[in-house]
């Protein structure tokens, strides 16, 4: 499977100029500061959702107690007993990948750091064991909105100036980035980034001539 995959992707966008003012449905009989105020208004909107794309691990150890590696699957961001998959523990079930026996315990109980410093755990370059990508294994999703209002106005030699009120990223979406890959570090299977942005506002000026 490619790295590039993405089974699903949706994008859609939509302006709109509300019909009122002198120009529109409602309003033609307004005076000059009325239809300054209530005229001229438009709406726009954007939203896309993708697919999150596939890890790529390196040559890892996998016992296979929780099944095929294909079984495995991610569920970055989702929320369980309070905790969110990623960030509060790991976005996958991260057992398999080490050993559980008296090597790595302390008084009978698996010690995390003796698992993770156990040599037997990171396979030789010349061996491929754990598959370098798998189905269900992936980023986040991708849900990003943006929303826009804007207020035309008309000016002298039919130039329109437009000001424009803007919400990037209007869901406050975070795109949980870049977990840890790497059996051997803490941090695995834990997002150590997030990719974009939180909700930004804007305000601008378009003059158009």
């Amino acid at each position: 499977m490619s790295t590039n995959d993405r089974p699903h992707r949706l994008s859609f966008g939509a302006s709109y100029l509300l019909p009122c003012g002198r120009t529109g449905a409602w309003g033609r009989e307004w005076n000059g500061p009325v239809n300054a105020v209530a005229g001229g208004w438009q709406v726009s909107g954007t939203y896309q959702y993708q697919s999150g794309f596939p890890l790529t691990f390196g040559n890892l150890y996998y016992d296979g107690s929780c099944g095929s590696p294909s079984t495995l699957s991610s569920n970055i961001g989702d929320h369980v007993n309070g905790k969110i998959a990623g960030l509060d523990f790991p976005a996958w079930d991260v057992s398999c990948f080490y050993f559980h026996d008296a090597q790595v315990q302390t008084n009978g109980i698996d010690d995390p750091v003796k698992q993770r410093n156990d040599s037997r755990i990171q396979l030789t370059n010349n061996v491929r064991y754990f598959p370098s990508t798998l189905p269900n294994v992936r980023t986040a999703d991708l849900h990003l909105m943006d929303i826009g209002i804007y207020k035309n106005v008309s000016l002298p030699r039919q130039m329109t100036l437009q000001v424009r009120l803007e919400w990037i990223n209007a869901l406050n979406y975070t795109v949980l980035w870049n977990p840890g890959l790497n059996p051997r570090d803490a941090t695995f299977g834990i997002i150590n980034q997030d990719r974009n942005n939180p909700r930004d506002l804007q305000l601008g000026l378009r003059l158009t001539f």
